[in-house]
């Protein structure tokens, strides 16, 4: 039982694996990254797919059977990508063609990190481009789909992101642990991360119903908040 990982240098996908290699369900992970990753441990559950053209991820996803999961914190946005398309290319392009090579080779379960206000009718390309990519994912029909949608991301980013989420970044710090938290629903990707892997945990042991599991902002904090106390 092994699972792929995309963007697994980024904020969540990072502290994916970190979860993951912590994890006894798991006994193998397969990040999949265009150069050597810095800040990933010397575990030997870790196998990094260094493949620097990202429109060959799909073919390196193909070339490695046997793995049961996909879980995806692949991400950019406007700002950091330089332009619509350019995101358009990376937050739907990569993440549909690796999802669909995916499910060709057997993999059952999909997890994949979108975000609050994903919409494929959305006139925000942001969210039009998460809903359009949620809605595509969906009709893959994998044994297990979930979706996890983040309010506020909060966590420590090596490179500016843009001032939306920047602004949506402080935000969510200045809420939390406030009455007004409710409206940004803020959470650390620690916390996306061990929900993710929690579900991903539950489908490979059979806990999990088939179909498609959207998880909510609310919803999301308060499964993290009862995996803390368990």
């Amino acid at each position: 039982m092994s699972a792929f990982i995309l963007g697994s240098t980024g904020l969540v996908g990072s502290q994916i694996v970190k979860t993951l290699e912590k994890s006894p369900v798991f006994p193998a992970l397969l990040p999949l990254s265009r150069k050597p990753p810095t800040n990933f441990s010397s575990s030997p559950k870790i196998n990094t797919l260094i493949e620097p053209n990202t429109s060959q991820w799909s073919n390196v996803v193909a070339n490695h059977p046997n793995t049961t999961t996909l879980i995806s914190a692949l991400g950019s946005t406007i700002s950091k990508a330089g332009s619509n398309e350019a995101f358009h290319s990376i937050d739907y392009g990569i993440n549909y063609s690796v999802a669909k090579a995916a499910k060709q080779n057997g993999v059952k379960t999909m997890i994949l990190i979108s975000s609050v206000g994903a919409d494929p009718n959305s006139w925000f390309h942001y969210l039009k481009t998460k809903g359009e990519l949620e809605r595509d994912v969906q009709k893959l029909e994998f044994d297990h789909t979930v979706i996890i949608r983040p309010g506020a991301l909060l966590g420590k980013r090596e490179s500016s992101i843009g001032w939306r989420s920047e602004l949506g970044m402080w935000l969510g710090r200045v809420a939390k642990g406030t009455p007004i938290r409710r409206l940004v629903n803020p959470i650390e990707d620690f916390d996306v991360a061990r929900v993710a892997v929690d579900f991903a945990e539950r489908a490979e042991k059979g806990q999990l119903e088939n179909g498609v599991t959207v998880v909510e902002p609310q919803e999301l904090v308060d499964i993290a908040n009862k995996l803390v106390r368990n």
